[in-house]
């Protein structure tokens, strides 16, 4: 400890020297807000006799921190350590208790933070306040804006009992003396607050628990309970920087974000000064009931797009419970000290209509700021309404003809949505059932095509919940409301993406005449490509959502002398934030992408990374989090992928590449042709066909010639042009990969997969460069009088425009020829072999067709392979034939009459033969049908024949999914593939066979003990089954089922709620 002497000091005429209050200033190091306030403090009218500086980091005390200080006459500067202080209080009490010779004369104390400069009268009027006043114990200073003394912090506080922090001051209000009426009040801030030495010493100063938060609240609570006033006088002032608040050495580095860097302590302290100040035994149930509250705290926390605060809603609870001994402490020191009750300061806490009044200022206020911000001058108003008008009714006639477009392409698929139709054709695999098919499809791990595989259903299937949500939870019906509104999603996703590069309101209707009638959407339409249109009409939201997420849009400008803008975005400046709103929706997009084609996977993650490098470069990247947009698609796509890295080198990566849905094979036109958008055949023959490929391939021409021209420009557009071709590289070559990729077989054709999405990514590409080649033309065609220029605009205009605008008709006109996708007209299984699926023996129905050369057979569970079946790792292991259990017996049963096959066929679980047509070639298949022991013909349509399976010994037998073999033979029920029944006793041990293939993931137990499953010849599922009666339970667990839903069903969770459009709050103190 050292003192500094004061006879060198000038003598001070202005001001007097009163041993009736000692200051203290705690200082975190030398710094520049200490040195003004030290010079604040020793330049008051009226001076503390003693002036204590505690240094809490070096020890001894670095003496620059008074060095140079001119000290005034009769003021005894005193420097000390503090260094093992873990808080203001704990250095106030440290330096206190070291000074108490020079402290003990003094009155009061004269607390200030190294970042709290008094104004030159602040300790007079404190003085002024309390003398004479014996119930004071507290008196704090008005707290106002460093460097700003008009500006207003606070004056007093209160708090809400939910620890909402009430002052009653907007942020920047100007001090008119609107406040200066208040006196009595519930807390006051430390920092310039005047307390009572003797109050101190018999509280031992603020809770060691406490700092820099809350300590004053603590305080002031516990004096008030000792029965002393709290008061707060307005005409003392002082600067506060508030570093603490926000986490910064410097006033120059304070933000407006910056307050939220101590939102975790903030938190922490509130709930401990709660717990702590609760009345009896609610203390204890406090920090559970903050545990149970913190994820909905969070979760809301997110919603208002503060995800760094989530983690500390999260946490501050557990960190409470760690504290139980120090809440202990507290309140017994608490309970000896008061004199009153704690329902005695009730009146002093903030009410709801306190908060609510507060949050309605706040509201207004903000309001009226944005409104000035957003409305400028009344010219560039006036320009910004009539432009407005002209936006308005351009998308008025867009989304006038994208109805009229949907209703000539799509009116059979909207018809099926009203009229419960399930529409079939292509890959586009029948749709049925409600949420809990689609949960079970979602969530069980186990497909059952054929006899069964342990794989993911394809993602497609969770990409269908936004549109089974609008339509009640009927999954064909929203598959069908998805392809009958699909050019109308994709028209108005194009029309708001082309608004973020360009202020044209010409250059975009021509961007959604453009993306509407690109030949990649008509023919996935056509062919039954479910997930291919789905990628067409997200596209152009995703890059929307992208280009905000990064920061790359930012906002518009208007030419005051009415012309639209040129829309260079290299000539805008750059935004200073990115939307978390924006990142949640371009994750959500990008998920509902990855899950309609897995193919888009990496090549949309590398898009991501390419913009948000970009945006880094510009210094657009804002608050960042745009490397978070993947996730939610990892997320979804996390099953698939664990297979596709376990199965990669027996060709795991082509499961990537497979087309969710049916897997059919088509025919690929010229390699030539596929940039153009024509991959397949148009579905037509003869000269028809020839015209309807021109018209086809003239949007994809007219894009590339533009997307060419926009590499001529030399400006800022040029750079948007040649990022434009890089990106629609990535979709060729990923289109490329597709088409040329074998991914599974289509009963003896090869199946690739389908080059409509890589085709889709690169077609939207290229209308990046496109667009600038065609911005600004009619901008600069302005400013010259009416010649040339102006009708080479309009010919122009009229050359890329009308021509897609004229296949864009033809080819919804002509979809009803060229489509394969329609309503289902009948069942593909006759009703009574649908009762044998549906019933709790589950069996199955195998479908043939073809001759006794050549056959061709399904499995079936259902009415033909549904959607909720489809899965790209049971696609892609169709190449791998060596494990089918099915061919020798369809080959025995066709080769041989049927003789001895029968109980391969109950093996199987099936229950009835079905063949599609038995008539013409068909008929000697039929006949051989006939002749096959143990099949009896049941029904005949008009051309599919449908035998039961018997046995020669029972023809009333009728086949189970699982049974017990031994004598005698017992079939169980099980609904859903799954067993919970009750066996009787028998004289010894049986065995349990299912017709499925054995996985590791199936559990059975007998009255609650596990059974082992067998190894069978066939590879079919097996258990041993002791001779007890008792319960049976059987079904298909992994084991990795939660983690990876609760993994899922987070990321998604907290993604939605970054989605949703709440204003973010603002930070501070609360």
């Amino acid at each position: 400890m050292s003192a500094a002497s004061s006879s060198d000091a000038p003598e001070a005429t202005a001001a007097t020297v009163t041993s009736g209050a000692t200051a203290v200033v705690v200082a975190r190091g030398a710094s520049s807000v200490l040195r003004r306030t030290l010079r604040s403090v020793l330049s008051q009218t009226v001076l503390p006799a003693t002036v204590i500086v505690a240094d809490v980091q070096h020890e001894p005390a670095d003496q620059s921190l008074v060095r140079g200080l001119d000290v005034p006459a009769g003021v005894s500067l005193i420097l000390t350590s503090a260094a093992r202080a873990r808080n203001f209080g704990a250095a106030a009490r440290t330096v206190l208790r070291d000074t108490a010779d020079q402290v003990n004369s003094s009155s009061w104390i004269w607390l200030l933070h190294e970042d709290s400069a008094p104004l030159p009268d602040a300790l007079a009027h404190l003085l002024q306040a309390v003398e004479g006043n014996e119930t004071v114990g507290i008196a704090g200073a008005k707290q106002v804006v460093w460097g700003g003394p008009d500006r207003l912090i606070e004056v007093g506080y209160t708090t809400s009992p939910a620890g909402r922090r009430l002052t009653g001051v907007e942020p920047g209000e100007i001090d008119q003396g609107q406040h200066d009426g208040r006196e009595d009040v519930l807390a006051v801030g430390l920092a310039g607050a005047l307390v009572r030495l003797s109050v101190w010493q018999q509280l031992r100063g603020t809770d060691n628990v406490l700092g820099p938060f809350r300590d004053g609240l603590d305080l002031c609570l516990r004096i008030r309970r000792s029965g002393w006033r709290v008061i707060v006088v307005p005409t003392a002032a002082v600067e506060h920087a508030q570093l603490s608040l926000h986490g910064v050495t410097e006033p120059t580095e304070i933000t407006t974000s910056t307050a939220d860097r101590s939102f975790g302590p903030r938190l922490r302290s509130w709930l401990y000064v709660r717990t702590v100040m609760a009345p009896n035994i609610l203390w204890a149930l406090l920090p559970v009931w903050y545990v149970l509250c913190s994820l909905p705290r969070a979760l809301w926390r997110i919603t208002v797009k503060q995800p760094g605060q989530a983690l500390d809603e999260i946490f501050a609870p557990w960190w409470l419970i760690t504290k139980f001994h120090r809440i202990l402490l507290a309140r017994h020191l608490g309970a000896r000290s008061a004199r009153i009750p704690r329902r005695s300061l009730r009146p002093l806490f903030a009410t709801s209509r306190d908060i609510a009044a507060a949050d309605r200022d706040q509201r207004l206020a903000r309001a009226a700021t944005r409104a000035r911000l957003r409305r400028g001058d009344e010219l560039q108003w006036a320009v910004r309404l009539a432009f407005a008008r002209r936006r308005r009714t351009a998308l008025a006639a867009v989304i006038l003809g994208l109805g009229a477009l949907t209703f000539l392409a799509h009116w059979p698929q909207l018809r099926a949505v009203f009229r419960g139709e399930v529409l079939v054709g292509g890959a586009l695999l029948p749709a049925s059932g409600s949420w809990s098919s689609w949960w079970q499809a979602i969530a069980s791990g186990w497909n059952t095509q054929d006899l069964g595989a342990a794989a993911p259903v394809d993602p497609l299937i969770a990409a269908l919940a936004p549109a089974m949500v609008l339509t009640g939870g009927d999954m064909a019906a929203a598959v069908a409301l998805l392809l009958g509104l699909s050019i109308l999603l994709a028209g108005l996703g194009a029309w708001f993406a082309s608004g973020a590069l360009t202020e044209s309101l010409a250059v975009r209707m021509w961007a959604v005449v453009l993306w509407v009638s690109v030949p990649s959407y008509f023919l996935s339409v056509a062919h039954g490509r479910l997930g291919a249109v789905l990628v067409h009409a997200t596209l152009p939201w995703f890059a929307l959502a992208l280009a905000h997420a990064v920061g790359l849009v930012s906002r518009r400008s208007y030419d005051t002398s009415g012309a639209e803008d040129g829309a260079d975005p290299a000539s805008r400046p750059a935004p200073q934030r990115t939307s978390l709103v924006s990142v949640g929706a371009a994750g959500l997009f990008l998920a509902l992408l990855a899950a309609a084609a897995p193919v888009l996977l990496v090549p949309l993650c590398v898009v991501v990374g390419i913009a948000g490098f970009l945006a880094r470069r510009r210094g657009s990247s804002g608050r960042g989090g745009w490397w978070l947009i993947p996730l939610p698609a990892i997320a979804l796509l996390a099953p698939l992928l664990v297979r596709v890295v376990v199965t990669w080198s027996a060709g795991g990566w082509r499961m990537l590449i497979a087309d969710p849905g049916g897997q059919v094979s088509w025919s690929k036109s010229p390699w030539w042709q596929q940039p153009l958008g024509v991959m397949s055949d148009v579905g037509l023959d003869g000269p028809a066909a020839d015209l309807t490929w021109l018209l086809y391939a003239i949007p994809g021409a007219i894009v590339i010639g533009l997307a060419l021209a926009g590499l001529l420009r030399q400006d800022g557009r040029g750079a948007l042009a040649r990022l434009g071709w890089v990106l629609a590289g990535i979709g060729f070559a990923t289109a490329g990969m597709a088409s040329n990729t074998v991914v599974s077989v289509d009963q003896t054709e090869p199946v690739t997969g389908w080059p409509g999405p890589g085709l889709s990514l690169a077609t939207l590409a290229l209308m990046l460069p496109a667009m600038t080649a065609l911005s600004g033309l009619g901008t600069a065609a302005r400013r010259y009088s009416l010649g040339w220029r102006q009708l080479s605009v309009v010919a122009l205009a009229v050359v890329v425009t009308l021509p897609p605008m004229v296949q864009a008709v033809i080819a919804a006109r002509t979809m009803p020829v060229t489509t394969e996708v329609a309503a289902q007209e009948r069942n593909e299984v006759p009703a009574i072999a649908q009762q044998m699926q549906q019933s709790g023996r589950q069996a199955r129905v195998l479908a043939l067709s073809g001759t006794t050369d050549q056959v061709s057979y399904r499995l079936l569970r259902h009415d033909g392979v549904v959607l909720t079946q489809s899965s790209a790792v049971v696609a892609v292991d169709r190449l791998r034939t060596g494990d089918d259990n099915v061919a020798p017996v369809v080959g025995a049963l066709i080769g041989s009459s049927g003789i001895g096959v029968m109980e391969s066929l109950i093996e199987l679980g099936i229950g009835a033969v079905l063949l599609d047509d038995a008539t013409g070639p068909s008929a000697g298949l039929a006949d051989r049908l006939d002749t096959a022991t143990g099949l009896q013909r049941m029904t005949q349509g008009r051309h599919d024949v449908l035998w039961r399976v018997t046995t020669p010994q029972n023809e009333e037998y009728q086949v189970s999914w699982a049974r017990i073999v031994d004598d005698p033979e017992l079939a169980l029920p099980a609904p859903d593939l799954a067993i919970d029944t009750t066996i009787p006793s028998a004289s010894g041990t049986r065995t349990l066979h299912i017709a499925e293939r054995a996985a590791p993931g199936w559990r059975a137990t007998l009255n609650g003990q596990p059974l082992e499953q067998i190894e069978r010849d066939n590879g079919l599922l097996g258990f041993a089954v002791g001779p007890q009666a008792g319960n049976l339970q059987v079904a298909y667990e992994r084991s990795s089922k939660l983690p990876w839903l609760a993994l899922q069903g987070g990321v998604f969770l907290v993604f939605a709620l970054l989605a949703l459009p709440v204003r973010r709050r603002a930070g501070g103190a609360r």
